[in-house]
């Protein structure tokens, strides 16, 4: 192999997302300043060593997916952040009703529970113990989840989805708001 080739081949490795993909844990340090329906995309910082991720749109339905993995520890305590639930009613209720008849008969009519589907619109789940996995359709409200990590943690991998696709644009780290270089991307814990 040239040289020329040799260069040719690393630059396309560190372009993949080999170097690029790496950020250090002080770039997701503070909560980021922003709002329901303000940008379309994903926030991730930390605070000590509780960790949030949220996301949100500039109004319309979007799908969004994703998971979190743990290197050298486990993840805890995760908590669920406005995970909304979707019911219909498909039969609407009635209720019972009781009256005399000419005869002075009393006379009852049971009444009838509506009927309603329930589907779990949002999920957010730890799959084993170095592992959160979520899908979530999300319109002009912040969806998202905060977790701790184990002290032995040393790496976190994001893989943040935006109706399928991975881009580091929509993604803003910490209080300063700068998006990684490639998404799926690495944080390195100190």
């Amino acid at each position: 192999m040239t040289r020329r080739a040799f260069t040719a081949f690393i630059v396309a490795a560190l372009a993949a997302g080999g170097a690029g993909a790496t950020q250090p844990g002080a770039s997701c340090d503070g909560r980021p300043d922003f709002g329901p329906g303000e940008k379309l995309g994903y926030w991730v910082w930390r605070v000590g060593d509780r960790w949030s991720v949220r996301w949100t749109t500039l109004g319309g339905t979007r799908f969004f997916a994703g998971s979190v993995e743990a290197e050298g520890g486990d993840l805890k305590d995760l908590d669920r952040v406005d995970v909304e639930r979707e019911s219909r009613v498909l039969r609407s209720g009635r209720p019972g009703r009781t009256w005399v008849g000419p005869r002075g008969r009393m006379h009852v009519r049971p009444g009838r529970a509506p009927v309603v589907a329930t589907r779990e619109e949002d999920k957010i789940a730890k799959d084993g113990d170095q592992r959160i996995v979520w899908s979530s359709r999300t319109d002009a409200d912040i969806d998202g989840f905060d977790f701790d990590v184990g002290r032995h943690v040393t790496r976190l991998r994001f893989t943040l989805r935006l109706e399928g696709r991975t881009l580091g644009a929509d993604v803003a780290l910490g209080e300063a708001g700068a998006a990684p270089l490639a998404n799926p991307f690495e944080v390195v814990l100190e």
